[in-house]
């Protein structure tokens, strides 16, 4: 870029600006820029697919498009390739431009896509990606396996257990949707312990649940652990005004029913938060500011993230409340 151009041109936005405005001038300005960023994007690859069309890359220096794209505009080699194989596709179906320009898909999907997609086939596809996850599009392009057999049913594959170094070793097996829900549903619920969310993990948990349950050789007595003395209600029984920390049982299942396994946060505008994952039992009214545990309409659902900030404006507010002159 020019150096007289690059110090012509200021953000419209910094982090000193950001800063110095309210919650919602921020809200608002995220959404605008995001829907600028799509915009921006497919006219970035309108003008980069005709840039290769003409090959205007060869005159400057560059003996491809992937090497103008790194040296001259800035890109990493990811993002280059990534916006070239972009641009190609969009040369040949112009479609794609107009649901990037529209929000309507990713760049990542119409990479992972561009090799399907053709004149007779590109409008279905594209709409069957809209909104799709990479994951979602992974299952959705995955080809189903070979049958040389000619039976109907394709050949088993074999579980592979390989060494990586002493103490470790690689798994490699192949298995249903099935599967991949329940453990996607175990990562969440053993969020609070491996937020890592490593399958290693995970299926490590699984394995010892198992055997502690079912392995004949693990079913040992053992020794009764002492009482440890905790002060009252700290340990859920009733402090001196009766009143316990500890939610029963039967208000949590009445709450998780009741929000659905979801965290219940919803914003003024009416969005719910779809986390699953990390969920904690929140009282609205909290303990400490003489809220109940045993009603179910003061306890809700809530991900770590909206907890801390419920946590940050309940005892903010009660810092900032004057005292009782009486």
């Amino acid at each position: 870029m020019d150096k007289s151009m690059e110090q012509n041109e200021k953000l419209p936005a910094t982090v000193e600006t950001c800063r110095r405005i309210g919650d919602q001038e921020v809200v608002a300005g995220l959404h605008a820029a995001a829907r600028q960023e799509g915009r921006t994007l497919a006219v970035f690859l309108a003008y980069l697919a005709e840039f290769d069309r003409r090959r205007l890359y060869a005159p400057r220096g560059c003996h491809s498009l992937f090497a103008y794209c790194t040296r001259a505009l800035g890109y990493s080699e990811d993002a280059a390739a990534k916006r070239i194989q972009a641009a190609r596709a969009a040369l040949r179906l112009p479609a794609i431009l107009q649901m990037i320009h529209a929000g309507e898909i990713h760049l990542s999907a119409v990479v992972m896509l561009a090799p399907r997609l053709t004149a007779e086939n590109h409008l279905e596809m594209l709409e069957r990606a809209r909104g799709k996850s990479k994951l979602e599009l992974q299952l959705m392009l995955a080809a189903p396996a070979a049958d040389p057999t000619g039976n109907g049913h394709a050949p088993a594959e074999r579980d592979r257990v390989e060494p990586v170094a002493a103490d470790r070793v690689r798994f490699g097996f192949t298995g249903g949707i099935e599967l991949l829900e329940k453990l996607q549903r175990v990562r969440e619920l053993l969020w609070h312990k491996h937020p890592g969310g490593r399958l290693g993990d995970i299926v490590s948990e699984l394995a010892g649940f198992f055997l502690e349950r079912r392995d004949p050789a693990l079913k040992v007595k053992t020794a009764r652990r002492p009482v440890e003395i905790r002060a009252p209600g700290t340990d859920g029984s009733p402090g001196p005004n009766g009143r316990s920390r500890r939610i029963p049982q039967w208000v949590k299942d009445a709450v998780w029913h009741r929000d659905g396994g979801t965290c219940a946060f919803m914003s003024p505008e009416g969005m719910r938060c779809r986390a699953k994952a990390g969920l904690e039992f929140d009282h609205v009214i909290p303990w400490a500011l003489g809220g109940r545990s045993d009603a179910p309409e003061n306890i809700r659902l809530l991900c770590r993230t909206h907890n801390q900030m419920f946590s940050r404006q309940a005892f903010s507010w009660a810092a900032q409340k004057p005292s009782d002159p009486s």
